[in-house]
């Protein structure tokens, strides 16, 4: 009979734990995954910040300029983080997984206005084209 008990616990403790837990792979920016195979759900204004982020910071053609340049791209990069941190209404997992991910974008932007260098220019690149790949709107809720 304790034999059954100890079986019967072992199993639902297991059904508990696979359910309570994410096991999709956190390979993204900065350790990053996906929310059990879908994107985080977050605000609107959040997806609008990062891809205007991004089309002005491909719009400047970062690749191709001098340490100077980059410096002021970096800059204003910078002025255009501030609504990102606007809100912070989510919470939860998907409001974790934003600040890891801003864990990464934000010293990628700030060493690029110090430094001006291609490697850091890349890195800018690298995070901002990477959001799409990992947050949604869900059109309700303001980060």
């Amino acid at each position: 009979m304790n034999t059954v008990r100890s079986v019967l616990s072992v199993f639902f403790v297991s059904v508990l734990l696979t359910a309570c837990f994410d096991s999709s792979p956190k390979d993204g920016p900065n350790g990053i995954g996906l929310d059990r195979g879908s994107k985080w759900q977050i605000s609107n204004q959040t997806i609008v910040t990062v891809s205007d982020m991004n089309a002005f910071f491909l719009s400047t053609n970062p690749l191709v300029h001098e340490a100077d340049s980059l410096k002021k791209t970096g800059a204003a990069l910078r002025t255009q983080m501030t609504p990102l941190f606007a809100g912070c209404g989510v919470g939860g997992e998907a409001h974790d997984e934003y600040h890891v991910y801003l864990a990464g974008l934000i010293p990628a932007i700030t060493t690029l206005e110090k430094s001006g260098q291609l490697g850091d220019a890349k890195r800018v690149k690298y995070y901002l084209e990477k959001f799409s790949e990992y947050f949604e709107s869900n059109k309700r809720t303001d980060i």
